[in-house]
């Protein structure tokens, strides 16, 4: 069963981030929100996959550490999912 939601969560996650790509579109501050993702990304890669992390423990093939970021990637599209969401129906209603 855990590996059904493990998988369930994967695949949704390009599905999410396209649907928060079309909800952002028509927004003017899509390129500045966009942007900032990126280099966000760009950070978690970086700082993940470079630094010494003592947390993950001996970690010899780096699979830890692939985990870690896919995982912040994961977490990374669903709060923008969210807040593509809050924008659709909080923000432009006030607009």
């Amino acid at each position: 069963m855990e590996i059904y939601l493990f998988l369930i969560v994967i695949i949704s996650t390009p599905i999410l981030w396209i649907i928060s790509i079309f909800i952002f579109k028509e927004w003017k501050y899509f390129g500045k929100i966009f942007l900032i993702n990126t280099i966000i990304i760009i950070c978690y890669g970086y700082l993940i996959l470079y630094a010494n992390l003592n947390f993950v423990g001996h970690d010899e093939y780096g699979l830890g550490k692939i985990f870690l970021f896919i995982s912040f990637l994961i977490i990374h599209t669903i709060l923008n999912f969210g807040l593509a969401l809050f924008y659709k129906y909080k923000l432009k209603k006030g607009e």
